[in-house]
């Protein structure tokens, strides 16, 4: 088991994990009836909620790179390759951030085409967003066992969209 994710206010899915088939999805509805199963045959982990309720991002294991979209209902996948391996990944009203663990930040619009990328801080563990330009990164110095808070304003960086 690897995660339990609400698709809609009346199912849910149980995300489980073999080596043999990948990753597989067990549908329940809200009264706790099994209705179905489905082997993905990808290794994914990560999987984060896009905005929309039946529609999720995730890594596929086997290659960091490559970010997977499914989408439930009704069934689709699609992927995408970046330049870098994200760790954190997050969509937002005008597209979606990925970072890596070295602070690199790659933003794409909601047609998967590239905005641009800023450098953030190293070691970011969580990215939060208090408006739709401004971003809240969280890092932790494993050096020096620091935590830091980083406000950044996209509006300020060379970025191909209009806040």
């Amino acid at each position: 088991l690897k995660q339990v994710l609400t698709i809609d206010s009346g199912h849910l899915v149980i995300v489980g994990h073999t080596e043999k088939t990948g990753t597989q999805l067990q549908l329940w509805n809200r009264r706790g009836m099994y209705l179905t199963s489905l082997a993905l045959g990808l290794h994914l982990h990560q999987l984060t909620r896009i905005g929309q309720s039946h529609q999720w991002m995730a890594i596929d294991s086997q290659a960091p790179k490559t970010v997977i979209f499914l989408t439930f209902k009704p069934l689709r996948i699609s992927r995408i390759t970046l330049d870098i391996s994200p760790t954190i990944m997050m969509a937002l009203p005008w597209g979606y951030l990925f970072c890596d663990a070295a602070g690199q930040m790659i933003l794409l619009d909601r047609d998967f085409s590239p905005i641009g990328g800023i450098q953030g801080p190293a070691g970011i563990t969580a990215i939060a967003t208090s408006s739709p330009h401004e971003i809240v990164a969280a890092a932790w110095d494993l050096d020096s066992a620091i935590g830091t808070i980083h406000h950044l304003n996209l509006q300020e960086f060379d970025l191909d969209i209009i806040f």
